[in-house]
């Protein structure tokens, strides 16, 4: 690694911070403070672990389907923990507070393992011994489904934060469906997140990532199961030191969108069929929008190979073309070489690849420093076609300035772009919003449903469909980032959505017919029965 972390709880609430050089001669790349919250209490019902961690397992499956409590402190664990009963659920006080420390450092023998429905984990720290991705294992691995919730977990030194898939035989075939939210993947030895061999349907959100020695957000459609709408959103990939802050191998319909990706060695985005697996599907449109790239892309990358911020290079290892990729409303700023590098290695080409609304600003910001053999070769390109590619992208409304490096204000290298089609094509600028609908319209629903408010845009194309949601009366109903409108209590409530380019509103009222449906369980201190009361509000 370039550096590597310490993570510390203070005692207290500090109002300053000083640090003091007591010997020797230290280097801080940063600090970062937050605010720790408090412990989260145990759960109603939940079976509460008192263990030092190596009993564990065993806890585990004496206790399958419930909510198993993990209290604060630290716990050493010397093998995997496997989770193979459906609907259990691993809750800790807090990633400051309940810590998992696998010991072991051989091959696929730490971290936690899922192969049921339904397995969610919360609120924990998981951190190993590892000094090497060599015969290295997941924080987090397995298959999850749908109803699996992975929150607020925080995993480094590892050899990969999570690797999803299913490695052994039996079991799910494959993840679909899961949510991960909230979580930290950094100091790794390799990836953040792979999703791997044929997960599905799952949704990655508001996750930071640093200090990867791999590839941070990766879909790879491993040993021939294709990984097919798979979301990547709000979240931040920071100081990778390796490969890339977001990387696609294939699939259909996968999306990275509202992302940061910042200050890697390597590159920022990369598109490639380069290893093997299920390639690029002749149908379906991969998405790439709303992403910020900051200081990616090199001229002397991990394999002293020149390197974009954005690098698309098609191959023979998965299928032969890279094709059907939409990259729109992104912003590439202070390139430390190239802006975009489309390549070949071989195959038969790049396909339906389409730039729209791409906006560049600054360029081969490492010119002359990282130099191998001192090349004199031009750099701080726009884009950079090298080894004769084949096939062809269309590009709209691409927008540039303060070319770097010695390219000399040039913004295009085609040196080497051969029979490549580079066309630029019209009719994707940015037009703003002039007002917008909800759809449905006022509605009543019973307490504790869910639906979800659909937003018309006028235009239709209107580049910033950013919203924001509120409501009269939280009491009532609640309604999340994405229009989720829940039913809370009786009542009536109003949701307003404004739109944050034009500020432009549209307002529906909900009512809820009755109070949600509190079902409680009791079992007869005589008999085997249970009996379900239901409470009317």
């Amino acid at each position: 690694m370039r550096f590597d972390e310490f993570r510390y709880k203070l005692p207290e609430k500090l109002s300053k911070l000083k640090l003091v050089n007591e010997r020797g001669n230290p280097v801080i790349d940063f600090v970062e403070m937050e605010l720790v919250p408090l412990e989260i209490a145990p759960p109603d019902g939940a079976a509460i672990y008192s263990g030092d961690g190596s009993t564990l397992q065993d806890f585990i499956d004496a206790n399958g389907s419930k909510i198993i409590y993990i209290p604060a402190g630290v716990y050493n664990i010397h093998s995997q923990l496997y989770f193979g009963v459906a609907k259990t659920k691993l809750q800790g006080a807090g990633m400051w507070y309940s810590q998992l420390n696998f010991t072991v450092t051989n091959a696929s023998n730490g971290g936690l393992r899922a192969n049921a429905k339904e397995i969610g984990y919360s609120d924990l720290y998981i951190t190993s011994e590892m000094t090497t991705r060599t015969n290295g294992y997941a924080g987090i691995l397995g298959v999850y489904t749908k109803g699996s919730v992975i929150r607020n977990i925080w995993v480094e030194h590892c050899a990969v934060g999570a690797w999803i898939g299913q490695y052994v035989p039996g079991g799910i075939a494959y993840a679909d469906g899961f949510v991960m939210s909230s979580c930290r993947f950094r100091n790794t030895y390799a990836d953040g997140i792979n999703l791997c061999k044929g997960t599905s349907n799952a949704i990655v959100e508001h996750c930071n990532f640093r200090n990867n020695g791999d590839d941070a957000m990766v879909i790879w459609c491993a040993e021939g199961l294709e990984c097919i709408n798979n979301t990547f959103r709000y979240n931040t990939a920071e100081n990778g030191w390796r490969a890339a802050g977001a990387a696609l191998y294939g699939g259909k319909d996968n999306k990275f969108y509202n992302l940061v990706i910042k200050d890697n060695i390597d590159v920022g985005i990369t598109i490639t069929n380069t290893f093997p697996g299920v390639g690029f599907n002749d149908d379906g449109m991969h998405d790439f929008h709303n992403i910020t790239i900051i200081g990616c892309g090199t001229y002397n990358a991990t394999y002293n190979d020149r390197v974009g911020a954005v690098n698309i290079y098609h191959a023979l290892s998965a299928g032969r073309k890279v094709q059907n990729v939409r990259m729109y409303n992104v912003d590439i700023n202070d390139s430390k070489c190239d802006a975009i590098r489309i390549a070949k290695s071989s195959g038969d080409g790049i396909f339906n690849m389409v730039f729209e609304n791409v906006t560049v600003n600054t360029t081969g910001v490492e010119y002359p420093f990282n130099n191998i053999n001192n090349d004199a070769a031009q750099r701080g390109f726009v884009v950079y076609f090298e080894k004769f590619p084949l096939g062809g992208a269309t590009y709209c409304n691409l927008n540039y300035s303060n070319l770097g490096g010695n390219a000399e204000e040039k913004a295009f290298f085609t040196t080497q772009k051969g029979t490549f089609r580079w066309t630029e094509v019209s009719g994707c600028e940015p037009a703003e919003v002039t007002g917008i609908n909800l759809s449905p319209m006022d509605t009543t629903i019973v307490g504790g449903a869910r639906f979800k408010l659909v937003t018309i845009f006028s235009p239709a194309n209107a580049t910033n469909k950013i919203i924001i949601y509120s409501v009269d009366d939280p009491s009532i109903i609640s309604v999340n980032y994405e229009g989720l409108v829940t039913g809370l209590a009786k009542g009536q409530a109003t949701v307003t959505a404004t739109t944050l380019d034009g500020n432009f509103k549209a307002v529906r009222k909900i009512h809820v017919s009755g109070d949600p449906i509190v079902c409680y369980k009791i079992k007869s201190r005589w008999q085997s029965t249970y009996l379900l009361m239901q409470v009317i509000g």
